[in-house]
């Protein structure tokens, strides 16, 4: 395993005195042999219905597996009472708080992608229809409002990321793909007629874009690159089946119904 509280923990004396005396204890960094990780990852999920590292595997002499916990379900697995095992826990984040301290903090990533917008919109807009809670539509509103007006060119077509005031690179298939949901779901919930008025633009402009008239499915990136330069998504699974809005060519994979507008409502 790969994890400071895991390596604090089983520095600990008293872990390590009771895993000697009844184990032959191995320890594994799971980015060095993900190979392995990749077998005890399985038997976790078999055994516990679910998996996650820090990650501790028990076997019997012959190697066959019988325990299978994270590092959180470790105390009472080995007998440890919980209030030592906090004790434990609080004394390796504090060993790790005090030596990230004194690195250099890494970049805050603050950029505002338009995919990831619509994928919040259309989650927020379902929010509201669901739990009626205004703070929902009204933050999905707000981010809706913020990508049409400043991650636009002056044609109409959707940007890539903002920061800083500065909106940059043409929008990627998932851009258009995931905003055209979003603005769907918000009319949805609003019935506001300009969300799907500009959902409809978009949608028509994404398949004026990216849609291969060749072959046919869609670029990831626009029109404007060669189809050398471009990415083709042949398998409609990959976007329009996972996603909807976009576009109408999904067959047994496509998603709720179309209008003749192209669009998914």
């Amino acid at each position: 395993m790969s994890c400071n509280v895991a390596h604090e923990s089983f520095e600990d004396e008293d872990v390590a005195e009771l895993l000697n005396r009844n184990f032959i204890a191995i320890k594994l960094d799971r980015e060095e042999r993900p190979d392995v990780d990749m077998v005890y990852m399985a038997v976790c999920r078999r055994l516990t219905g679910s998996g996650g590292w820090p990650l501790s595997i028990f076997m019997t002499n012959e190697g066959n597996p019988y325990i299978a916990t994270p590092l959180a379900g470790f105390a009472s697995e080995i007998g440890l009472d919980s209030a030592k095992f906090e004790n434990l826990l609080n004394n390796a984040r504090s060993k790790l708080f005090d030596i990230r301290r004194k690195r250099i903090h890494p970049l805050k990533d603050d950029k505002i992608l338009t995919s990831w917008n619509g994928l919040m919109i259309a989650a927020l807009a379902k929010g509201y229809q669901a739990l009626g809670d205004q703070e929902y539509i009204r933050a999905a509103g707000k981010a809706a409002d913020f990508i049409l007006k400043n991650l636009r060119t002056k044609d109409g077509k959707l940007l890539h990321r903002y920061r800083h005031g500065d909106a940059a690179y043409s929008g990627f298939l998932d851009d258009y793909a995931f905003l055209v949901w979003g603005l769907i779901e918000l009319h949805e919930a609003t019935f506001e007629v300009s969300y799907l008025e500009e959902a409809i633009a978009l949608n028509r402009a994404m398949l004026d874009m990216f849609w291969d008239e060749q072959n046919g499915g869609l670029y990831f990136s626009g029109a404007e690159l060669s189809p050398q330069q471009g990415v083709v998504i042949s398998s409609c699974r990959a976007r329009c089946g996972q996603t909807r809005g976009a576009g109408p060519f999904c067959g047994k994979h496509a998603p709720k119904r179309w209008t003749s507008h192209g669009i998914c409502v």
